[in-house]
């Protein structure tokens, strides 16, 4: 079962998952080359698999990829591709939900699930304002506010693709 959470619109010049005017958090780092944005890498799970998801900031652009996990990831065949736009409101939803600062709180690491080998590991990446912030996190480690975060992104980002 899919939770989509509700989203609240900030407008998209305030908007801030990470850096600008904020104090620091963990899994946060410098960002100089990645566009601002919204990354969900889904990795492994019983068919072994890498579903990513990205939707940027500025455009709403968001783009769908799912394969085999294979090292490295950049040579890996794509069995399956889209991409479309994400809607002005569900990006600064997204983004606003990222600046919460129960959102803020969460840590950069949640570890593995002890005995969870057929579980799908999550990175969850924060690109704005000149700096990134990753959460790591499994199916069972994974706090119930960035399972809905995350369910929220893949679903509207899969939407705009057309899956």
């Amino acid at each position: 079962m899919i939770r989509v959470m509700a989203l609240t619109a900030i407008p998209s010049g305030t908007v801030a998952g990470c850096g600008a005017g904020a104090t620091a958090v963990a899994g946060e780092t410098a960002n100089l080359t990645e566009p601002p944005g919204i990354r969900i890498e889904a990795l492994g799970g019983i068919a072994a698999l890498r579903q990513v998801v990205f939707v940027d900031s500025a455009s709403g652009a968001a783009y769908y990829t799912l394969g085999p996990m294979c090292p490295p990831a950049s040579q890996c065949p794509v069995s399956d591709s889209a991409n479309g736009e994400v809607a002005r409101a569900s990006v600064d939803g997204y983004f606003g939900l990222a600046a919460a600062p129960a959102f803020r709180a969460l840590r950069a690491d949640y570890g593995p699930t002890p005995y969870g080998a057929d579980m799908r590991e999550y990175v969850v990446t924060i690109f704005a304002n000149d700096r990134m912030r990753t959460i790591r996190a499994d199916d069972g480690s994974m706090p119930s506010l960035l399972s809905e975060f995350v369910n929220t992104v893949m679903a509207g980002v899969q939407a705009a693709a057309g899956r």
